[in-house]
């Protein structure tokens, strides 16, 4: 039998693990002592448990038995709970009694967090919403009331009527379980009830913050329009400052509305509608120069400030910046007269650009831009056109009226089958008027084929002004099927250092006057200059074409040196191009392909009229011709 006396002396003591498991109270031990007191933890310090107290700390020892005393309680906490008089003073017992009474203080707040879990108010389980019925209490007292009836009958396990008693019994359990049965079911319904104001509490304030929301909504809303026509009267003003500072707001109040959290995507996109024609129409106004709202430098300078604010949303190399994102809506800059150089650079759009009857005063430049529909075609630019720097543009075709323009590196891509060049004459010009095309491509946008060019030429119709003719020079280019009118040729037309796959035509013909005579068209000499350039015809077609419908000498229109043909997909054969001119005959150009051994590959002879009628004008303008 363990002593506390000689547990304390023990050299071996132990202390109790929480893994020992549990310890069966001793027969007779007191499960009602009122208060009971421990030894001294160590032997200076005392506690005295109080009945609760002490019960607690049975309970935790001795969990399946409420009873306790003094004695289980001190051997349960093992060498560590000695008697006061006990005058051990060993190392091992001081750090027991440490060890014991941090675990005891451990016990106590765990004794406390029960504490408090216990005061806290019990739930009931909800029943099935099956059994949540008006007779559900019915039922259930009906069942306990057969089930005790019957237990009644056979209790002893003998049949018999039952007692007086018996009958209460059965009835005290019905009533029982009909009460609890109704209980239930009322805590159910003030569960539901309690729910169903909850969810209309929360329904109110859902509502509540729908309505602060729109209220806020349409306070910004109100405030961005009332900015916008503040705005607008700066705009109006005379002052070019004032306009200046107007356009800067105007940009500002586009993007945080393009990142506004209230406005709508409806609202954002009319918005953003405004703001780009309200800067368009800014643009044209300054181009009127008005003078009493600034010289024309200041009207320039707000036309610059305007196309980078445009440019710079457009792009959608900015789409994820703080920018607003214009790059798909319709930029119209058209019936404009632009005083400030205009540069396009490092641009990716997906924008429409309409510079229709716009005209630009200075210089016009895109450089390394992709811009997938661009209408410059009825724009006039005075100053100089550059493209370059790999652009890709996509257009009908060139302007119109471009004096100079220098095409570089550039694609451009259209939707017609034929590519035209205009050339015109101006009149009064000091420079001669020119258009350069280099390293370019002319493809179908829809196919990305290769597409035929086709080059005219426009009638002078000038009453004795000096007019100067728009000249031409295409270098080293890839193309495909080029086709000169040359009816009123007096621009100069170079073909140089290209790949020409198809064939190379060249067409002059009468034309009919108002009155209806025939005008023979003038030919100056060396006009068309093919040089340097390789043709790939298909097929066995001939080269090089000329048609003339004239009674006048061409021969001395032309300038042809050091072409060559390739019958070879890969250019890796080259036949020389040869042409004599035979004043004699009905077709003065007889031309020879060469091979590099000295071989004639191929011979024929062109420059006549009706004779090649049949096959470059139909049938029917044939027969037309040959009954006359």
């Amino acid at each position: 039998m363990w002593r506390p006396g000689r547990a304390a002396s023990t050299a071996t003591k132990r202390v109790n693990s929480p893994l020992d498991g549990p310890r069966m109270p001793p027969i007779g031990s007191s499960c009602h002592t009122p208060r009971c007191s421990t030894s001294t933890l160590g032997t200076r310090a005392s506690i005295r448990l109080t009945p609760k107290l002490t019960r607690q700390v049975a309970h935790d020892r001795f969990p399946w038995t409420g009873c306790y005393d003094a004695k289980q309680l001190t051997q349960s906490k093992g060498a560590s709970m000695v008697p006061a008089d006990d005058e051990s003073t060993s190392a091992n017992e001081s750090e027991e009694d440490a060890s014991t009474q941090s675990s005891f203080l451990e016990k106590l707040k765990f004794w406390r967090r029960c504490k408090q879990e216990d005061d806290k108010t019990a739930r009931l389980t909800h029943m099935p919403a099956c059994l949540m019925h008006w007779w559900t209490p019915l039922l259930v007292a009906f069942i306990l009331f057969s089930l005790s009836f019957i237990c009644t009958l056979g209790w002893g396990w003998q049949w018999h009527w039952p007692s007086s008693n018996a009958m209460k019994l059965c009835m005290t359990i019905t009533g029982a379980g009909l009460a609890f049965s109704a209980w239930q079911q009322r805590s159910h319904d003030n569960a539901r009830m309690e729910k169903d104001r909850a969810e209309a509490q929360r329904k109110h304030d859902t509502e509540h913050e729908e309505r602060e929301r729109n209220r806020l909504e349409q306070i910004e809303r109100d405030e961005y329009w009332k900015r916008r026509e503040q705005i607008y009267q700066l705009l109006g003003s005379k002052n070019p400052g004032l306009r200046l500072g107007a356009v800067a707001l105007l940009a500002e109040l586009a993007d945080s509305a393009a990142h506004s959290n209230i406005l709508n995507n409806t609202e954002k996109h009319q918005l953003q509608r405004h703001i780009i024609d309200t800067l368009c129409l800014q643009l044209r106004h300054e181009g009127l120069n008005h003078c009493d709202e600034g010289n024309r430098s200041e009207h320039a300078e707000i036309q610059a400030v305007i196309f980078r604010t445009i440019l710079t949303r457009i792009d959608i190399q900015n789409k994820e910046s703080s920018y607003a994102d214009w790059s798909r809506e319709p930029i119209k800059i058209t019936s404009c007269i632009v005083h400030t150089p205009v540069l396009i650079a490092n641009l990716t759009t997906h924008a429409t650009i309409d510079f229709s009857r716009s005209k630009f005063l200075t210089k016009f430049e895109l450089s390394n831009v992709t811009i997938p529909t661009l209408l410059w075609e009825q724009a006039c630019f005075i100053g100089e056109l550059i493209t370059r720097n790999n652009s890709i543009i996509g257009i009908r075709s060139l302007p119109t009226v471009a004096p100079y323009s220098r095409h570089i590196d550039t694609t451009f891509e259209h939707d017609s089958e034929t590519f035209t060049i205009t050339l015109m004459s101006y009149s009064n010009w000091e420079i001669e008027p020119a258009i350069a095309i280099s390293n370019c491509k002319f493809i179908i946008k829809s196919t990305k084929s290769a597409t035929p060019i086709e080059i005219n030429t426009i009638h002078d119709q000038s009453d004795g002004e000096k007019q100067s003719a728009q000249n031409l020079h295409v270098l080293r280019c890839q193309l495909v099927n080029i086709t000169i009118d040359a009816t009123y040729i007096h621009s100069r037309i170079s073909i140089t250092e290209n790949t020409i796959t198809g064939t190379l035509k060249i067409n002059f013909a009468e034309v009919t006057n108002e009155d209806g005579l025939l005008e023979r068209t003038p030919h100056p000499s060396d006009r068309i200059l093919i040089r340097n350039n390789v043709i790939h015809p298909r097929d066995d077609d001939e080269p090089i074409r000329i048609t003339n419908y004239t009674d006048t000498a061409i021969t001395k229109l032309f300038s042809l040196h050091n072409n060559h043909i390739s019958r070879t997909d890969d250019f890796s054969t080259l036949h020389t191009l040869e042409y004599k001119i035979l004043t004699d005959k009905p077709k003065p150009f007889q031309f020879l392909e060469r091979t590099a051994e000295g071989q004639i590959m191929h011979t024929w002879h062109t420059g006549g009229g009706l004779d090649d009628l049949d096959t470059n004008l139909g049938p029917f303008l044939s027969s037309f011709f040959k009954e006359d």
